[in-house]
């Protein structure tokens, strides 16, 4: 994942089910930078929000990157009714 072409396609359901299979993916990639695209997602669990919040610490260890693309309405809408929104904030840089 070392550009934006190169972002994680996340799954239509990130919930308990899928959430494992994308911490698998996300220990395979040694790059630092984390890019999410979440075109297809339209449901977000707390299994699912606790990985993507995960992801974004990790990122921010490493001093790198971390992105979410394309995030439907209705995926805000979740992160945000759990205290999540900033997942899918640009971060500033530092």
């Amino acid at each position: 994942m070392n550009s934006m072409s190169d972002a994680l396609l996340l799954p239509e359901r990130l919930d308990a089910v899928t959430a494992p299979a994308l911490v698998s993916q996300l220990l395979t990639n040694s790059s630092g930078a984390i890019r999410l695209d979440a075109r297809r997602t339209s449901h977000v669990d707390m299994f699912g929000a606790q990985v993507l919040l995960s992801a974004r610490c990790t990122a921010q260890a490493r001093n790198s990157a971390f992105c979410i693309l394309h995030v439907q309405d209705c995926v805000q809408d979740q992160l945000t009714s759990i205290g999540l929104a900033h997942l899918t904030q640009p971060e500033e840089d530092t």
